[in-house]
């Protein structure tokens, strides 16, 4: 699967997790749905930042 995929939006998609996981200063694999969700809702709902619009986690 990964092979059929981009180099740009694999690049993106490490660098969006590389900014999760210094936000939380966790691995990605250690931070609950939960906070991800809470993430994403102060990115866009307080902070403003539309590149996570629409990224709430439902099921990993």
């Amino acid at each position: 699967m990964v092979k059929q995929l981009s180099k740009g939006l694999l690049t993106n998609y490490g660098r969006s997790l590389a900014y999760v996981a210094l936000h939380f200063n966790r691995l990605p694999h250690h931070i609950s749905i939960d906070e991800l969700n809470a993430y994403f809702y102060r990115s866009t709902e307080v902070e403003g930042k539309p590149c996570c619009r629409g990224r709430f986690v439902r099921d990993l």
